[in-house]
């Protein structure tokens, strides 16, 4: 249980750094989770399938969180092809060092623990 609660220590306090770096909150940590959810699976996610997702609020509240995730550099949005019906979501570089960061505490309270 002392590695648990270390690792999630350790995670809080790297969440709070990111979010006071890049002036987000919870929600747009949350959208930012989705977000990389769907590309680790390769999957790509348009703009419109994260404003409906109930589960972040309103559409309103939704969409200006997204736009602070896009203004802090952290989300990047693209078409593909030719089709510019719909745009598409990314990470960025900063977004994909911050989770590389919390794989790296995982792994390392997984060190510990053996």
């Amino acid at each position: 249980m002392k590695i648990y609660l270390k690792f999630v220590n350790l995670t809080h306090a790297l969440e709070d750094e990111f979010v006071r770096t890049h002036s987000i909150d919870q929600r747009g940590v949350k959208l930012l989770e989705a977000i990389s959810i769907h590309n680790a699976q390769e999957r790509s996610m348009k703009i419109t399938d994260l404003i409906i997702l109930k589960q972040f609020g309103s559409p309103a509240a939704i969409h200006k969180s997204l736009r602070l995730l896009r203004d802090s550099g952290l989300v990047l949005d693209f078409y593909k092809g030719k089709d510019r019906r719909a745009k598409y979501l990314c990470l960025s570089e900063i977004a994909n060092v911050y989770y590389s960061q919390l794989g790296a505490v995982l792994l390392e309270s997984l060190r510990e623990a053996s």
